[in-house]
């Protein structure tokens, strides 16, 4: 069985290092220029979520690998990528459907909005470690208003992704999270968004919740799979109806014990190792999904 699990993750791994989404193949963002120090207080609050939330990786600080990069000589872009690390069910665990998933990601949720990015601004985390993303998020529809915060139709709201690039000491530092597709200005999206409190902005709540919404279409902003019934809700308007019916039905409590249905996680040690067999770090195995690359010229 871990056989199994573990090839499972290798081609996971192989795909999502490989295949680039819709949205990541049209993205060709200008860098975010950073200085060490200045960070404000909702920068820093932000730092320390993401911090937390991408520990497992136990990356090097970009300085660091650029002052090592300098030593040898090396030029070039620094770069990293990451795909579905929220792990895998085992293969005899039944697939939910599209409602139990929508409804479970409600639940989950904060807020759940409907409105296009506007102005953004890509940030280091204040260990040097990794790249999120804030967006100025219009929002035009609220399926599921923050009852810490209410959100106003119309206004903005702070919304954050993980990935992003920068520019820091004169190397361009790109980070790809492949199972958060970054936002493009001026498209239209649906957020499953949890909100932090001392940063008075969000975070995406899942990897599965978010959608691009294109006419009467809409699209996965995940790598990750969505259940084979999600085929039946046809268009974005009976997503977005179909969401908004779960928001407002009562969120069943979390089961314990026996009862808890537990899928398997895959360690951060076995990512590591993985990483390092499938060369996606060539020098450093403590940098997972991170490297170097010659600069185009």
């Amino acid at each position: 069985m871990v056989f199994l699990i573990t090839c499972v993750v290798v081609f996971a791994l192989f795909f999502a290092t490989t295949q680039p989404t819709e949205g990541q193949k049209a993205t060709e963002d200008a860098a975010t220029g950073v200085q060490r120090g200045l960070v404000t207080p909702q920068e820093h609050e932000f730092s320390r979520e993401y911090t937390k939330l991408y520990s497992f990786r136990h990356a090097s600080k970009f300085g660091d690998v650029i002052e090592e990069n300098d030593r040898e000589g090396k030029s070039g872009d620094i770069s990293g990528s990451l795909g579905e690390h929220e792990g895998f069910f085992m293969p005899d665990t039944p697939e939910p459907k599209m409602s139990a998933l929508l409804a479970t990601l409600s639940c989950a949720a904060d807020a759940i909005v409907v409105g296009s990015a506007k102005g953004k601004a890509s940030h280091v985390t204040e260990d040097e470690t990794f790249i999120y993303t804030q967006y100025e998020f219009t929002v035009e529809r609220i399926l599921k208003d923050n009852p810490s915060s209410p959100i106003a139709s119309g206004g903005s709201i702070d919304v954050t992704r993980p990935g992003g690039i920068i520019k820091l000491d004169g190397h361009l530092i790109k980070i790809e999270e492949r199972s958060y597709e970054p936002l493009q200005k001026g498209m239209k999206y649906l957020l499953f968004l949890k909100f932090l409190a001392p940063a008075n902005g969000y975070l995406p709540s899942g990897s599965q919740g978010d959608f691009a919404l294109n006419d009467n279409s809409f699209r996965k902003l995940t790598t990750q799979p969505l259940p084979k019934d999600s085929a039946t809700i046809s268009d974005n308007q009976k997503l977005q109806n179909s969401i908004r019916e779960g928001a407002l039905k009562p969120c069943e409590p979390a089961t314990t014990g026996s009862k808890q249905k537990k899928s398997a996680r895959v360690t951060p040690a076995i990512l590591r190792f993985l990483g390092f067999m499938l060369g996606i770090t060539t020098e450093h195995p403590q940098n997972l999904f991170l490297s170097s690359r010659p600069s185009q010229s």
